[in-house]
């Protein structure tokens, strides 16, 4: 199969799109006042479906166009592997917050699951916009630093080096 790797990312990648959103809509009213993506704010969850899309069709049409650039194809491989790593990291926080946070809520306050689920919707309500920034930069920062190094990697080798494809 040609292109296997990027096929195997992209379409990863997609699945994982699919599971965050569903894990988002499981956590229902709480999104509205907790979802940290900026995007949500100016046009809710339809404007990140669509970024979702273009996003991806742009990386579609950059690896998979006639002129092939070696650089270009890598940084589509190095963008879809962080989304991935984010997108787990976003499926894993809407699922905690959907079914976990509520248990330990009622372990903590002694109550059942509806009281449990108000009492997180209260808190919730109170999350100011600095907060969820800095829960965004406390959970992406120590992923991205090892891309960022790659990047810089990346970069100076190809000072020293002439990177292009042979033709066939």
């Amino acid at each position: 199969m040609k292109n296997k790797g990027f096929k195997i990312l992209f379409f990863t990648s997609i699945f994982l799109v699919l599971a965050d959103l569903v894990s988002t809509l499981l956590n229902g009213e709480l999104v509205e006042h907790l979802e940290v993506n900026p995007l949500y704010k100016y046009g809710g969850l339809t404007l990140i479906v669509l970024m979702n899309i273009i996003v991806y069709a742009y990386f579609w049409w950059i690896y998979n166009r006639k002129k092939i650039r070696v650089s270009d194809r890598y940084f589509c491989i190095l963008a879809l592997t962080i989304i991935l790593g984010f997108r787990c990291l976003a499926v894993y926080g809407n699922l905690y917050t959907a079914y976990q946070a509520p248990r330990d809520i009622m372990e903590e306050y002694n109550v059942d699951i509806v009281q449990a689920k108000e009492i997180q919707l209260n808190y919730a309500k109170t999350v100011t916009e600095a907060q969820k920034m800095d829960y965004m930069k406390q959970m992406t920062m120590p992923f991205v630093m090892p891309y960022l190094c790659t990047l810089l990697a990346w970069f100076m080798y190809k000072l020293d080096h002439n990177i292009e494809v042979k033709d066939e």
